[in-house]
């Protein structure tokens, strides 16, 4: 394995990582915003749509919604510092985030910074756990309480629940294989190339 091979590994590596790094920063303050808009019901007094005094949200129920909003907030701006964290290191540090195996040829990331890219991207995954919890809430508090059996709410809290489960089914396993294979890519002439 000559250096040119192995620069452009690292090289290629880096790019990966650097764009996987910003669209986590993105989506984190996309999902944000998000929190923002929750908060902005939380007020006492709230009438929900359903238009019966029953069907409104209890002060609890309001409460509930700003802790849940709050802690998805902090998970989305762990994530966001750690992954700019991540960014800076990679590029002030260049060469020397990664090891090279020589006798397969495979670049990794040190240890510690991929348990630091875990983390931001563990982070946000609960970050969106939370805000799914926080718009169950939001649901109740303008559509009316789940124990009220408007379709509205039932149905608009059945389709959040099933749709944002699935999106974080489909993200967190190809987020992770995604970075085990770039963080595995081979150096040598002929196996650089990403297997399918």
């Amino acid at each position: 394995m000559n250096g040119q091979e192995e620069e452009e590994g690292k090289k290629k590596i880096k790019e990966i990582l650097k764009s996987g790094l910003d669209d986590l920063v993105n989506v984190n303050s996309l999902l944000s915003i998000a929190v923002f808009v929750g908060l902005s019901y939380a007020t006492p007094g709230q009438r929900s749509l359903e238009n019966r005094p029953e069907c409104d949200a209890e002060p609890r129920q309001a409460e509930n919604l700003v802790v849940l909003e709050v802690v998805a907030f902090s998970f989305f701006l762990f994530s966001s510092l750690v992954a700019k964290s991540l960014k800076v290191n990679f590029q002030i540090y260049g060469d020397g985030n990664f090891e090279i195996d020589e006798k397969t040829g495979r670049g990794r990331l040190k240890w510690w910074k991929w348990v630091f890219l875990s983390l931001s991207v563990l982070a946000s995954f609960l970050g969106c756990f939370f805000l799914m919890l926080s718009m169950f809430y939001l649901i109740q508090i303008r559509l009316g309480r789940v124990s009220c059996k408007s379709p509205y709410t039932q149905g608009a809290a059945l389709l959040m629940t099933v749709i944002v489960c699935v999106g974080m089914l489909i993200y967190l396993p190809l987020v992770v294989a995604a970075l085990h294979k770039a963080l595995h890519l081979k150096f040598k002439s002929g196996e650089r190339q990403q297997q399918s």
